[in-house]
């Protein structure tokens, strides 16, 4: 077979989609040589180029993503005799007739709909609506978010398939040198450090974590360090530049794993989230993380987290508290969990998940 895959969201800052693919497209390459794959993305990058089964086209970005996918991807589509498309973010080119796949990662737009303008909702609405209709198959990244297409879009189930993702090998504990260098050069010596890294939307309640913060402030030497763009505004932007926040909008790649290893605890209270790489990034690093007990958290993290039962301040701050006071007998535990489990959160499993049903 002849497969196109959608890789718009292949940069060389991916996040999100764009890692998603980086991480799962290999890894299927390795595992199906006998069909060809041809992938369309943005920019030229040296990913994949040992791959005889895979093919690249550039096609230069026209506007942005809508623009992109319904001109000249869909374009060359259709005159490319493909077998299938895979899409990994949501959406088919509108009006594409071809046999197609695609992942969707969550229906935010339709669940928080406070975190989208009006025109964002709308749009992201009618085109994944359209597109689940044309979809052979539908891939989610956990449980939650099937139910959530059963909800919302009433697709049959059986054309929906749920499947965990994984960590990347990259992401494992830094020296203590290395720790310590990193801890100097953002202020986090001699005291205990908590953190949150992600887009800054309501649903992730960093207002109030901020809180919480303050409050423990009264009886905890700490630091709260915030890794991620603000959506919400300049009232949320002066909270971040409280005292004893370190706030970057971007960390550089090479300085996540020491970002995560630096934490005595990170913070991820989202009441809504697809699959939520950060908890699992924090974990291979060694660094537990305080979670909401809700939407794919609960399921992917069940023993390998702590939870705190609302985002209310004073819960968050007791929550937090009651971890840093008994820090140690918290991680052996959690620790001893995610050796059973960590071997499930790798690519090649996800890709032989996927390839089970992939292009029936």
């Amino acid at each position: 077979m002849k497969i196109a895959i959608d890789g718009y969201d292949l940069i060389r800052h991916s996040t999100g989609v764009g890692r998603y693919l980086r991480n799962l497209l290999p890894e299927i390459l390795k595992a199906d040589p006998g069909n060809r794959y041809h992938l369309f993305w943005r920019e030229e990058m040296n990913l994949f180029d040992t791959y005889a089964n895979l093919e690249k086209t550039i096609i230069p970005d026209v506007g942005g993503y809508f623009f992109w996918q319904n001109g000249p991807l869909r374009k060359r589509l259709n005159s490319g005799g493909y077998d299938f498309l895979f899409a990994p973010s949501n959406q088919l080119p509108l009006g594409y007739k071809g046999k197609s796949v695609m992942a969707v990662h969550d229906v935010s737009w339709m669940a928080r709909p406070g975190d989208f303008t009006f025109k964002e909702r709308i749009g992201k609405d009618l085109k994944c609506r359209w597109s689940l209709k044309r979809a052979q198959r539908i891939y989610t990244d956990a449980e939650f978010t099937k139910r959530e297409l059963l909800r919302y879009y009433q697709v049959p189930a059986d054309r929906i398939r749920a499947i965990p993702l994984a960590i990347e090998p990259r992401f494992q504990r830094g020296t203590r040198a290395e720790i310590d260098v990193f801890k100097q050069r953002y202020g986090l010596h001699n005291k205990k450090n908590i953190g949150f890294l992600g887009s800054i939307f309501g649903r992730r309640h960093v207002h109030e974590l901020i809180q919480a913060f303050g409050q423990l402030r009264k009886t905890h030497e700490l630091t709260l360090f915030i890794v991620g763009r603000n959506f919400i505004g300049s009232d949320m932007a002066d909270w971040l530049r409280q005292e004893g926040i370190v706030w970057l909008e971007w960390l550089p790649e090479d300085q996540l794993n020491l970002f995560y290893s630096a934490l005595d605890l990170f913070i991820y209270i989202s009441d809504y989230e697809g699959f939520g790489f950060p908890p699992l990034e924090a974990l291979a690093c060694g660094t537990a993380s305080l979670l909401l007990p809700t939407s794919s958290l609960q399921e992917m993290y069940q023993d390998l987290a702590v939870f705190v039962s609302d985002p209310e301040p004073v819960r968050v701050a007791e929550a937090i508290a009651s971890f840093l006071d008994n820090q140690s007998t918290a991680m052996e535990r959690i620790n001893k969990n995610w050796q059973k489990r960590k071997e499930y959160f790798s690519w090649p499993r996800v890709a032989t998940d996927y390839l089970e049903t992939l292009w029936q």
